[in-house]
């Protein structure tokens, strides 16, 4: 026995024949023995018992003359007319009444039946007189369609023309000559009719007959029938799997084939071979689509290779619900496409923007990007953000501080579309460059304002240093530290006091912090920057520290320093090297003062080499104003060497 298929269905496919064949039975049994003979008759003639009552009754059709029509019109119109007495005599319906009375005196005669045609429609089903009624309207409505074909049944016109043909026929009581000459053509009328019903009575006799012998033969075959229709069905279920390819969506047509056999229990072999043979090809189309959706969306290929897995074992529910989110996949990459393509119209306007020196044009520009790509990917939004913005914040650096304001917004926006739990890594590298943007800011702005933007620089760069830590992202935290050291020293500087202290502190803390990872072998340009950095962190706070502690911190700054200047060479880094040596010349400035006697002339007499060698890069040509500043130091130190 084949295991596919519902057995309920298996045994349908005799089953539904031996119900309808015994049904049959029933009813030429029931001829037969004549049980049933009033309800077959009734049923075959339908009304045609109206003739009996008309016999009965002897009620008479008329009238033929045009006087009796024309009068029995005319008292019809006359009633119509006083059903609409209360209206305007000009109105639609008065005036549709008049047409339609014109129309029937113009057809009314030509479309009455003749005697033989009533006697024919009394044996109808629809009986006498509703059949002679409605072959007189059919009659008009053929030659008046506009007053009263079929469409028109609803309208006043209609209605008029039917109750004067109903009054017409009603009127058969009346005229006892027209009913005699009816009369012959009823009865012959009803003897054609029940000759109908005997020859139909014998045919039902022997249909049935038939029937017998066919249930009997259906009987004796009943034993190995479903034996041979389920190996039928096998067979077609094995040719349709072998259309596809060895072992390829046997499931999926095992499925088919099932759910076909329950929602069709009547169906033949040959039925489920056709639906099984279209359900291979349509499978093997659906492979090759599902195979086409080559997508560089890993989540795509994930979604459509796993619908196919479903089709395979037959679930095609569960893979609809995956190709479902697979195409709103698409859809969005669709939609993503269309807005990288208007982004890139948008940047280019921007950077136009940028270039003719309209900075709040070009942040207009990419502010909108950011808008653009927010409802559909987040992700795109955070990189237009950062990118345009450190490109606002680039054109400040140059060219003042017009761009800075711009920038920090647009980093802002980056911020507010990412969280920290959700996307931390957008977040924390958003998080830098807005405490960048606001450091920048802050070393241009003075008094409040100027201390209010460092502390939202330092704010931050903490909150990325809760994502970039020193285990998960060491070189990220290294940059953010040493950028976090810049933040707290430039506070330093401005709060002076206890405060500034706390801030060089804490600079000094965040610069060694970045030391560990910015190694001098492993990354020498960003170890010497941060020495760098270092060795003034520390000569600001020992300018603001006296006693042993200021030149403690003094002395850390020219160690700082000279660490720089192995990897800053005159030679190979001649900037970097020059400011280097300008800063370790306003260390030992500084100890030098502090000093004093033979000690401090030694210090000054480093801080006066120092000032020399920088010289030689700051010239006053190349570099007037460094050179300048150059120069005073160095006459500073010469001045307290004369002290």
């Amino acid at each position: 026995m084949l295991d596919c298929i519902d057995p309920e269905w298996r045994m349908s496919v005799f089953a539904g024949t031996i119900e309808k064949a015994a049904a049959l039975c029933v009813g030429s049994a029931a001829v037969a023995h004549g049980s049933a003979t009033t309800g077959v008759l009734e049923a075959s003639i339908g009304a045609a018992a109206l003739i009996g009552f008309i016999l009965e009754k002897r009620r008479r059709f008329g009238p033929e003359s045009e006087r009796v029509r024309k009068r029995i019109q005319d008292e019809v119109f006359q009633s119509y007319q006083h059903l609409i007495s209360g209206s305007d005599g000009d109105s639609e319906a008065a005036v549709e009444l008049r047409a339609a009375n014109e129309a029937l005196s113009r057809s009314l005669e030509i479309c009455l039946i003749d005697r033989k045609s009533m006697a024919a429609a009394a044996v109808t089903s629809e009986g006498f007189p509703g059949r002679a009624i409605a072959l007189v309207m059919e009659g008009l409505g053929r030659a008046e369609p506009d007053f009263f074909g079929t469409k028109r049944a609803d309208t006043i016109a209609y209605r008029f023309a039917r109750d004067v043909v109903t009054a017409g026929i009603q009127a058969a009581v009346d005229n006892t000559d027209y009913y005699r000459h009816l009369e012959k053509d009823l009865m012959f009328e009803m003897a054609r009719a029940i000759g109908t019903i005997e020859s139909s009575v014998g045919e039902l006799h022997e249909q049935g007959r038939r029937v017998e012998t066919e249930i009997a033969a259906i009987r004796e075959g009943q034993d190995t029938l479903p034996q041979r229709t389920a190996d039928l069905v096998q067979q077609a279920l094995q040719d349709a799997i072998s259309s596809l390819g060895v072992g390829e969506g046997r499931e999926a047509l095992r499925a088919i084939a099932e759910r076909f056999g329950h929602d069709n229990p009547d169906a033949s072999i040959a039925d489920l071979r056709a639906v099984l043979e279209k359900a291979a090809e349509d499978y093997g189309r659906l492979k090759a689509q599902i195979t086409a959706l080559s997508e560089k969306d890993d989540r795509v290929r994930n979604l459509t290779a796993a619908a196919q897995a479903d089709i395979d074992a037959g679930r095609f529910d569960d893979a609809d619900s995956l190709l479902a989110q697979a195409e709103a996949l698409q859809q969005e990459h669709q939609t993503l496409e269309a807005i990288r393509k208007q982004a890139a119209v948008r940047e280019a306007r921007g950077t136009a923007a940028l270039l003719s020196g309209e900075v709040d044009t070009a942040a207009e520009h990419f502010s909108k990007i950011v808008q653009f790509f927010a409802p559909f990917s987040a992700r795109e939004a955070i990189l237009a953000a950062n990118e345009n913005g450190e490109r606002l914040q680039d054109h400040a650096e140059r060219w003042g501080r017009s761009g800075l304001d711009q920038a920090i917004s647009l980093f802002s926006q980056g911020v507010a579309l990412c969280t920290e739990a959700d996307m931390p890594s957008d977040w924390a590298r958003t998080q830098n460059n807005l405490g960048n943007a606001y450091a920048s800011l802050g070393a241009r702005l003075g008094g409040e304002a100027g201390r209010e933007a460092l502390d939202a620089a330092v704010t931050a760069y903490k909150g990325a240093l809760r994502v970039r830590t020193e285990a998960d992202m060491p070189s990220d935290w290294a940059m953010t530290q040493s950028n976090l050291g810049s933040a707290y020293a430039s506070l330093g500087d401005r709060l002076g006091g206890e405060a500034g202290r706390e801030a060089l502190d804490a600079a000094v803390t965040a610069y060694k912090g970045a030391l560990r990872v910015r190694t001098e072998a492993d990354m020498p340009s960003a170890w010497a920057t941060t020495q760098s950095n270092l060795g003034s962190a520390y000569a600001s706070l020992g300018d603001q520290l006296g006693g042993e502690a200021g030149r403690e911190a003094l002395d850390a700054a020219v160690t700082a320093y000279k660490g720089a200047l192995r990897v800053h060479t005159e030679a190979d880094m001649p900037s970097d090297w020059a400011r280097t040596q300008s800063n370790l010349g306003n260390a030992y400035a500084s100890l030098g003062d502090r000093l004093g006697g033979e000690a401090g002339r030694e210090a000054l007499d480093a801080a006066v080499t120092a000032y020399k060698g920088a010289l030689r890069v700051r010239t006053e040509a190349d570099m007037p104003s460094d050179w300048a500043r150059t120069q005073s130091n160095l006459g500073s130190a010469y001045a307290s060497l004369g002290d």
